[in-house]
């Protein structure tokens, strides 16, 4: 993979999986980890990432919150990574335009996998 596939992260306890970071970084993406603060979400601040993954949970914001704006403003892939499992959650989130959903807790590598997939359908690499 070109390793200047950038992953923007919205998640407030992201580095407490120190596996999926390991393993997407060795599979040659670049990370920008963000909590959950509140910033100006505009089309150009997505303009150097080529996908999302945000946290259903992120504290401001919520997630599915994250979501919306990101909608509102680019098409960018977006894979949800929550720890939210109902089926309603999904739904909802699949609603408000995420291209993916994982439930936490997860396997590292197929969250791998899922974002190797919405990059493929974008012809990121």
């Amino acid at each position: 993979m070109n390793s200047s596939v950038r992953l923007l992260i919205i998640d407030d306890y992201f580095d407490e999986d120190p596996l999926l970071r390991r393993l997407l970084e060795e599979d040659g993406f670049s990370l920008e980890v963000m909590t959950g603060r509140i910033f100006p979400v505009s089309t150009r601040t997505f303009d150097d990432y080529h996908a999302v993954i945000v946290d259903g949970l992120v504290a401001q914001p919520n997630g599915f919150d994250w979501l919306c704006n990101i909608r509102n403003v680019t098409q960018i892939p977006v894979l949800v990574l929550t720890s939210r499992g109902a089926t309603q959650d999904r739904i909802a989130a699949f609603k408000l335009g995420a291209d993916a959903y994982v439930v936490k807790p997860c396997r590292p590598r197929e969250v791998v996998a899922r974002v190797r997939a919405l990059l493929r359908r974008r012809l990121v690499y």
